[in-house]
């Protein structure tokens, strides 16, 4: 059964100021509830409006429509498997958002609040839409099993990506600043860029377009199927398993092979690039 917004545990009040949002009307969801009704306003979930903290669990479900969009604070939990949140939904504190069906506007964690930050909660997808993007911010964490996000994922500030199984990201999966990604399974249409200290590990998935790692990132390549492989601007590739068409080194870059094998292999003269495999690429 469902619950109506102005049931207990529910509360509209206007807001001066919210995370992300100018000055609106506000939905604030402190208790379990399920969502199978339209609502427009922006939905707090985990706080009442006397700022008080609570972790309840809500469900969004068919029939369900977050036309505002979605914060999640504290240990709360908001489970999506049916219906829209067009407005977008965000992961904050210790909170999740699990996504197994839907359709999404876009996904992120963490914020930027007046006088700091506030840390990211977490984002688990195995099914539904994501329409736009995903931003995994502030040591916030997002694992794609299943479903897609036709725009791309920009994973930063200590946060983390995982991708595995059958999910689909259509753009680019871009990882920085202290920052990491796990590509095990899935499908990467728009390559991968690792700058500013990332770390990205790559053991199965299909990837399209380019892997490239930049600006004092690492990349390690154990399997999975990539097409061209680079590393630049002091960035490095350590390739073990997998079969690029074409491995890189430019501008700084360092390619160390130790297994797979690459269809062309190209360096410059201000690269570093050493082949220890039986099976060298052409050159």
């Amino acid at each position: 059964m469902s619950m109506r917004p102005l049931l207990s545990g529910l509360a509209v009040v206007a807001a001066c100021w919210l995370p992300s949002v100018a000055a609106a009307q506000v939905l604030y969801i402190s208790k379990d509830t399920t969502i199978d009704y339209e609502i427009g306003n922006t939905v707090w979930i985990g706080k009442d409006s006397f700022d008080h903290n609570s972790s309840p669990t809500v469900g969004l479900v068919d029939g369900g429509d977050l036309g505002g969009g979605a914060f999640t604070f504290n240990d709360s939990e908001l489970d999506v498997s049916g219906g829209r949140a067009g407005g977008g939904l965000v992961a904050l504190d210790n909170s999740t958002v699990s996504i197994t069906g839907g359709e999404v506007g876009s996904i992120s964690t963490g914020q930027q609040i007046p006088g700091g930050t506030q840390k990211g909660g977490s984002i688990l997808m195995s099914g539904g839409t994501v329409t736009a993007s995903a931003q995994i911010d502030y040591g916030g964490s997002l694992s794609l099993h299943g479903g897609s996000i036709q725009g791309g994922v920009t994973v930063v500030r200590d946060s983390q990506f995982f991708l595995a199984g059958s999910g689909l990201v259509s753009g680019q999966i871009k990882v920085g600043s202290g920052s990491q990604a796990f590509l095990s399974g899935g499908y990467a249409q728009n390559g991968v860029s690792a700058v500013a200290d990332a770390r990205v590990g790559i053991t199965g998935g299909s990837i399209s377009q380019t892997v490239d790692a930049a600006g004092s990132s690492s990349i390690d390549i154990s399997g999975g199927s990539t097409v061209f492989v680079s590393a630049s601007d002091a960035g490095q590739v350590n390739l073990s398993g997998s079969h690029p068409e074409v491995l890189s080194a430019y501008d700084f870059g360092e390619v160390n092979m130790t297994g797979g094998a690459a269809g062309r292999f190209f360096t410059t003269d201000d690269s570093v690039a050493t082949c220890t495999t039986a099976r060298s690429p052409a050159t």
